[in-house]
């Protein structure tokens, strides 16, 4: 793999500097701790290992063997968002990725995917683009799997074929009823995985969905841990030229399922943001994508059009893009 050189010194490094002065984090840097400062990133990067199946020449598809479970629909209640959010879209430039691929809000690139021996897919994550609406994070209550969950997501749309379709972007969550960001427990609950960059800077979908998932410590430099308070202080000051990404698996290897379950039920983060994607049965009990996540595979890999609009996304790892202006 191709180390990107470092970048120079991006044209907006005052306005970041400004963002970076407001945020002040009360944790360490270590063992998963949301960093202290928010920084440009670098594209300078380690030698990694390559372990994920090369995007594919052949063509299986995702299966979608009718089941008897079903996903019992949440009970929700909406709340205001944390701080006034006015209608505010983020607006588009011309920007392309290392592939000379558009960078627009229909942008897509699977970052990872693997099939059994029948030529399913049992492993699926995507990087897509989105474009925010406006400046502020927003949350409501679910309940799900018989727990009030509050969900914190942003108010974005996506481009899929012709049409801007408006949906949900879910950042966290926290067990509780209505809980606000500035009460979240500390842990997973409340920070995201961020990455700055600059119009500058190279963006490489593969490369940045293989260095957000590595060890804390060898990814802290490029994605730190923010805390959902500091994420949106760095969103309201946004200006108006700039790119939402995110990365995030919507298909789970049943290899991990009976981990991923336990983990699920007892981890507010992770049901949060697998809640877009997940099948659940009577009992609760999670069984494997559910059909939204089966349309968004075919989507993305077969270019099949999706017959029902998706309404709720999830981002692990997020990446905002400065325009040049």
């Amino acid at each position: 793999m191709t180390n990107h050189p470092s970048p120079v010194l991006p044209k907006q490094a005052l306005f970041w500097l400004t963002i970076i002065s407001s945020l002040i984090f009360a944790c360490g840097c270590n063992n998963n701790q949301p960093e202290d400062l928010l920084t440009l990133t670098s594209t300078s990067t380690s030698t990694i290992t390559v372990t994920v199946t090369p995007l594919p020449t052949v063509t299986p598809r995702p299966s979608r063997t009718p089941t008897k479970t079903h996903t019992p629909p949440p009970t929700t209640t909406a709340t205001p968002s944390e701080t006034p959010a006015e209608l505010r879209p983020a607006q588009l430039w011309l920007k392309r990725d290392v592939n000379n691929k558009v960078i627009d809000w229909a942008y897509s690139h699977i970052t990872d995917i693997d099939w059994d021996s029948k030529g399913q897919v049992i492993r699926f994550s995507a990087t897509l683009s989105f474009q925010l609406m406006d400046r502020g994070i927003h949350r409501e209550t679910i309940t799900i799997i018989g727990k009030n969950l509050t969900i914190y997501y942003l108010n974005i749309r996506r481009q899929v074929g012709t049409d801007m379709q408006t949906a949900r972007l879910i950042v966290g969550g926290t067990f509780g009823k209505d809980v606000p960001m500035a009460i979240i427990p500390a842990g997973g609950p409340s920070y995201v995985k961020l990455r700055l960059m600059d119009d500058n800077d190279p963006f490489d979908p593969y490369l940045s969905h293989v260095t957000a998932n590595l060890p804390f410590e060898d990814r802290s430099e490029l994605y730190p841990d923010v805390f959902l308070t500091s994420l949106e202080q760095v969103i309201a000051q946004l200006p108006d030229q700039f790119i939402l990404l995110t990365d995030q698996p919507i298909i789970v290897d049943p290899d991990s399922v009976q981990r991923f379950e336990y983990d699920i039920q007892t981890v507010s983060s992770l049901m949060a943001r697998f809640y877009p994607w997940m099948q659940l049965d009577d009992y609760d009990r999670f069984t494997g994508p559910n059909q939204a996540a089966l349309y968004l595979a075919d989507y993305l890999y077969l270019s099949k059009p999706i017959p029902t609009p998706i309404e709720w996304y999830s981002g692990e790892s997020l990446i905002l893009i400065l325009g040049p202006n």
